[in-house]
């Protein structure tokens, strides 16, 4: 099978991504406060459903990504788990 993988850096184009977040009940306020003031996030919201919190986060490459999810975002005191999707194509 032959995929399709585009290198978003040599395209100049930064990553955008949808991450998903679940967060302890008691620090629910507190984390969603700290997570909007992060200089990657675009968007922080709560949601209903299966997961607390919802982020669209705009980064330059794959290894910002990393850095924020798995060094500055898992470091918020309340955050459990996180599930991040990446933007393929935008239609609007």
């Amino acid at each position: 099978m032959i995929q399709k993988v585009l290198d978003y850096t040599k395209l100049g184009k930064p990553i955008n991504a949808y991450i998903l977040v679940d967060v302890d009940y008691n620090l629910h306020y507190e984390a969603l406060k700290k997570i909007s003031a992060m200089r990657f996030v675009q968007d922080a919201v709560a949601v209903t459903g299966p997961n607390d919190m919802l982020i669209k986060a705009i980064v330059n490459d794959a290894e910002e990504l990393g850095d924020f999810v798995l060094k500055k975002l898992k470091s918020i005191p309340g955050v459990r788990k996180t599930e991040t999707l990446l933007v393929l194509e935008t239609a609007k």
